[in-house]
């Protein structure tokens, strides 16, 4: 699915749905926000001034932040529709 929707350039969850994910869509928006940051952090060098135990405390934040919104990263307002597939049904 992460494949197909990056090829077609829509959004995707295929992890854990999180919960208010789109009715609390601006606490959503924050956590993106912190992901985002988190990456220009890493890309323009700031995690080599930090001291080791915190570059590994942020890496993991980032992680985690990444695989549960990394596919909806560059949405900026909620959708007009879904289209849900779940495997166990």
């Amino acid at each position: 699915m992460k494949e197909e929707a990056e090829r077609c350039g829509n959004f995707y969850i295929n992890q854990r749905w999180l919960g208010g994910t789109l009715t609390n869509f601006q606490t959503i928006q924050k956590r993106i926000d912190r992901l985002k940051t988190l990456e220009k952090w890493e890309e323009d060098g700031t995690f080599n001034v930090l001291p080791k135990k915190e570059v590994i405390i942020l890496r993991k934040e980032r992680d985690r932040l990444d695989k549960f919104l990394g596919g909806i990263k560059g949405m900026k307002g909620l959708p007009s529709a879904l289209f849900i597939i779940d495997p166990r049904k």
